[in-house]
Order: C-alpha cells, then structure tokens, then sequence
C-alpha cells in the first residue's frame, strides 16, 4: 500500500499538469490608407471611365491633402460600383466638389463618367425639406432609367444639383411652403415625362 502510495506520489511529481495556455492577443484591425481608398475608387468606377485613366494618384492626393475621415476612407475602400454617391456623401460638400473635379479631369472621361458623377453629387443631397427630397428622389431614378437619352439625364442632373448650389436653412416658413409646392409639382411633371420615355420609377 506504501509502495503503491509512492508510486502515485512520484507520477504526480514527475508529470505535472501543464499550464494553461496564455490567451491569445487580440489582433487589432489595420486602419485603411488613402491608398486603400485611391484603390477602391479606381475598382468602383471601372465601368465609367476608359480603362487607361490615370487615378489613383490624383485621388490618393486628394484624400491625404483633404484629410478624408477614416469612414469615408474605409467606404471608398471597399466601394462597389454605383456606391460612389454613397462614399462621397460621407464628404463634407467642399472636399467632395474637389473630388469630384478630380474625378472629372484628364483624358478617358466621357458621357458615362459624367453621368456616373451626378448620381453621386444626386445621391449625396439632401435639402432638409421633404417634398424637395422627393424630388430629388425621383431625379435619381431618372437618371438610371437607360429608355432616356443619356444628354438629357446630363442636363436633368445638372440643373437639379445647380438648383441646390445654395443652403436652405435659415428660410422663413412661407419661403419652404412655397418650395415645396415647387418641388411637388416639378416632380409631378418630372415623373410623367418619364413615364412617357418608357422609365419605370
């Protein structure tokens, strides 16, 4: 019985348990560079510009003298096609009319590219009244819809971002009323001018 109490005794001392094993380190993420973001820009907008368009230095420029946020350069990042206004609208509106200018320069940049463009700048409105914001909803549509012209998309989007070139806050109740009803018709006329050209809103 003492031998084999030995015996015990000796295993435990020749085999101790081992220790558990420490945790692991939590990996933090890497941030996402400007490069990052000039890279996602130049995968996203493929389809709008000629293959040869020279772009990520201009936007690698653009985001590191601009100091584009961290959200906005983890967006562009990882932007698929048709999320550039998305991107953009994380922006505040004086680095994104330099992005878009950037965006709009040098050769290999068409009709598509300019096109491509106004979406973004549509899709990154916003005028703080309702009826407007529908309107301006409804000039998106528009714009995908390929049954019209392509100049004519150009020309609608131009004049809707002009439009709102200036801020509405700040405007008397009665000047908002009647904006609204502007924009309420407008868009009335916008959709059936539309609907006859074949879109489907």
């Amino acid at each position: 019985m003492r031998a084999a109490l030995c015996l015990v005794v000796s295993a435990c001392w020749s085999n101790p348990s081992k220790p558990a094993p420490a945790p692991p380190v939590p990996q933090q993420a890497t941030a996402r560079t400007c490069n990052d973001a000039a890279i996602g820009l130049e995968r996203g907008t493929k389809g709008v510009r000629a293959p040869d368009a020279e772009l990520i230095n201009p936007m690698r420029t653009r985001c590191v003298e601009d100091a584009w946020p961290a959200t906005a350069i983890d967006c562009f990042a990882m932007m698929g096609e048709d999320e550039l206004g998305h991107c953009a609208g994380m922006l505040d509106q004086a680095d994104r009319e330099q992005l878009f200018t950037a965006l709009n320069g040098g050769s290999g940049y068409g009709d598509k590219t300019e096109l491509a463009l106004i979406k973004a700048k549509i899709a990154a409105m916003s005028t703080g009244i309702p009826e407007c914001d529908n309107w301006v909803l409804s000039v998106g549509h528009i714009l995908a819809c390929e049954e019209m012209p392509m100049t004519v998309r150009i020309q609608l989007g131009n004049e809707t971002a002009d439009s709102w070139s200036l801020p509405t806050s700040g405007l008397s109740g009665d000047a908002i009323k009647k904006m609204a009803a502007i924009c309420d018709q407008t868009r009335g006329q916008l959709e059936q001018r539309a609907a006859g050209a074949g879109c489907k809103l």
